[in-house]
């Protein structure tokens, strides 16, 4: 259950901080511009996190298998949103290498480019806008089925363990 809500709290947080750093741009007159132009890199990596076939053995037993799969399901889009938005962080910021900045106004570098140098970096900036745009996709919906699995546990566990103060994870929104 700890694994879980740790799962569900980097997708709430990276969905969160996406959503900041649009609307920051958004508040600074940078609109219809490319999602990759928006959201920055991370500074530090995301780990991936674990469940291991050990944890749920309990569940197995009490042949709770929709839910072993549901958690297999979210450990696997955990680890795909982890590397993909490492990933990210680490294309954007090696692009200052392909693009010379030549003025900042604020907090927006503007870069000119010759036909040349746009051909070479054209490639990675679709890289960048096709692995951001796709994280910023698939992370609500797995902000809603992780939420409704993290949910689910509380009464689960009282059922296996037989125990009414089981801790349970309220409805509130996130």
């Amino acid at each position: 259950m700890i694994k879980l809500s740790l799962i569900l709290t980097d997708f709430v947080n990276l969905k969160r901080l996406i959503d900041q750093q649009v609307a920051g741009a958004q508040q600074k007159g940078i609109e219809n511009q490319p999602l990759w132009t928006m959201v920055k890199p991370s500074a530090g990596k995301l780990d991936r996190i674990i469940i291991e076939p050990s944890e749920l053995v309990c569940l197995y037993e009490f042949r709770a298998f929709d839910t072993v799969t549901a958690i297999i399901e979210a450990t696997m889009q955990h680890t795909t949103v982890v590397d993909s938005f490492n990933t990210y962080s680490e294309l954007r910021m090696r692009l200052k290498d392909y693009m010379p900045s030549h003025s900042v106004e604020g907090a927006v570098v503007i870069s000119a480019l010759t036909s040349k140098q746009s051909l070479e970096v054209t490639p990675r900036l679709l890289e960048l806008e096709s692995t951001i745009g796709e994280i910023n996709r698939m992370l609500p919906g797995f902000v809603q089925t992780t939420t409704d699995l993290v949910q689910s546990l509380g009464p689960l566990g009282k059922k296996i363990f037989a125990d009414p103060k089981f801790p349970t994870i309220s409805n509130k929104p996130i």
